[in-house]
């Protein structure tokens, strides 16, 4: 819950929406499977990605939408560091088994991984992604696939399991040489969309991010 309480969101513009239903309409072949694993495999060249992102949320049933930025870390090893910055500050640490959440003031939260499925979907898919683990995603998830002339791609998981469906009907990658876009959307219609930007890549965890994943 921290995920959607913490963080910020945004409306999915009509263009986004068609997009996305021609990608569902696109299930992974033999033949674009390559695609997939070509774009996975020019992801995981750098151990950490670092970056900014905006991130939106369209509630349907308030007819309502957010937004809001902050930046972040993703270690292939270690996890995901998100911090937002607006509307509200806070941090949070996604590791392999636990999500801790601290706010301004210096409180902790540790959450067991599975209290929050959403979230750890979102960091384990993009971990998967940039570690160049596409056998993860085909394990996990219905996979399909689109890419144009400019070798613009996107990529669109439906899980199997049911439970994690239940609470995510889908999600959506898309990129070129790096990823640049995440969107999941809700079985209630509500959708949430990280846009990344100013991406820089290095082989090590700096000094602060190595004292947050260590606490």
């Amino acid at each position: 819950a921290g995920f959607f309480f913490a963080a910020v969101f945004f409306a999915v513009l009509p263009l986004a929406v068609n997009a996305q239903q021609s990608l569902f309409n696109a299930p992974v072949t033999a033949e674009t499977r390559k695609g997939v694993e070509s774009a996975c495999s020019g992801l995981s060249a750098s151990k950490v990605m670092r970056g900014e992102f905006v991130q939106r949320k369209e509630i349907k049933s308030l007819s309502r939408s957010f937004t809001g930025n902050g930046t972040f870390s993703v270690s292939r090893d270690d996890g995901i560091v998100w911090n937002t910055l607006k509307p509200f500050p806070s941090l949070m640490v996604v590791g392999a088994d636990r999500i801790v959440q601290r706010t301004p003031g210096g409180k902790s939260s540790v959450l067991d991984a599975s209290q929050n499925p959403v979230f750890t979907q979102f960091a384990d898919t993009i971990r998967a992604v940039f570690s160049g683990n596409s056998q993860l995603l085909f394990s996990r998830f219905d996979v399909y696939y689109l890419a144009n002339a400019n070798n613009e791609w996107q990529i669109g998981l439906v899980p199997k399991d049911s439970v994690i469906r239940s609470v995510i009907s889908s999600m959506v990658l898309s990129g070129k040489d790096h990823l640049s876009r995440f969107m999941m959307s809700e079985p209630s219609g509500d959708t949430v969309q990280n846009d990344f930007s100013n991406l820089t890549f290095s082989g090590e965890l700096n000094d602060g991010e190595k004292e947050q994943f260590s606490r």
